[in-house]
């Protein structure tokens, strides 16, 4: 994702580290598109905030990517709470509205150590983002 789309998901770590890895992690498995969408219904937040206008425009790249494999993303929250039902847009902004403010500057050693084991640093992601170390 990094490489991809540099800055893409910063302004909403950790979570949003944590949900496009379980997203991929539920394509990977089975190679199916509907295990992917009911990977991000399931946790819908990050994605949210992803698709905030301020954020949006960082994961263009990836939205395109997505759509040359047969996997179209939602482009706007709208589009997402209309993919994943009804209802889904209050729940999913009111779980925005919770989502932790990024890290102004590095702290204490286990502030450190937290940071270098969140979702963003393991799994599928991780192994994305070590090809563009830095992003």
């Amino acid at each position: 994702v990094a490489a991809q789309a540099p800055g893409c998901l910063d302004p909403c770590k950790p979570a949003a580290c944590t949900a496009v890895g379980s997203a991929i992690g539920a394509y990977m498995r089975r190679r199916n598109v509907d295990d992917v969408k009911q990977a991000v219904c399931a946790n819908q937040a990050p994605f949210q905030c992803l698709l905030q206008p301020q954020n949006v425009g960082r994961c263009r790249p990836i939205f395109e990517k997505a759509k040359q494999f047969g996997m179209p993303l939602p482009e706007s929250s709208g589009e997402l709470s209309s993919q994943c039902g009804h209802g889904a847009m209050e729940s999913a902004m009111s779980a925005v509205a919770m989502l932790p403010a990024p890290a102004q500057a590095e702290g204490t050693d286990a502030d450190v150590m937290a940071q270098a084991m969140d979702g963003c640093s393991v799994g599928f992601v991780g192994l994305i983002a070590a090809q563009a170390p830095g992003c």
